[in-house]
């Protein structure tokens, strides 16, 4: 089964207030780099209306781009759902430093 989990700075308002929840304990956030972490994240869906040049509506939902990434965490090798956005960040993150000698 896949965790959804969204990427966040340390030491930010987001990472703050997952530390301080009863929903999310210590032990499901995982570091990210040096800067991020990623913690557990409900990713919902946004609904309401297209609406044409004559003013008909209908029903839409944006959802969000959700992919699945495997992660290595403490060794071993773990299935994780992050939104194209937050895996964008991730690699950014946890990418080696280009060292230029």
């Amino acid at each position: 089964m896949y965790r959804v989990y969204t990427i966040v700075k340390k030491n930010g308002v987001a990472h703050k207030s997952a530390l301080e929840s009863v929903k999310i304990q210590k032990a499901a956030i995982v570091a990210a780099g040096d800067s991020h972490v990623l913690i557990p994240a409900i990713q919902s869906i946004n609904f309401g209306h297209n609406v044409s040049h004559a003013k008909n509506r209908t029903r839409r939902l944006r959802r969000p781009n959700m992919q699945s990434m495997k992660v290595d965490i403490g060794g071993r090798a773990i299935s994780i759902r992050l939104s194209a956005r937050d895996m964008r960040t991730y690699t950014k993150v946890t990418a080696a430093p280009v060292v230029t000698e």
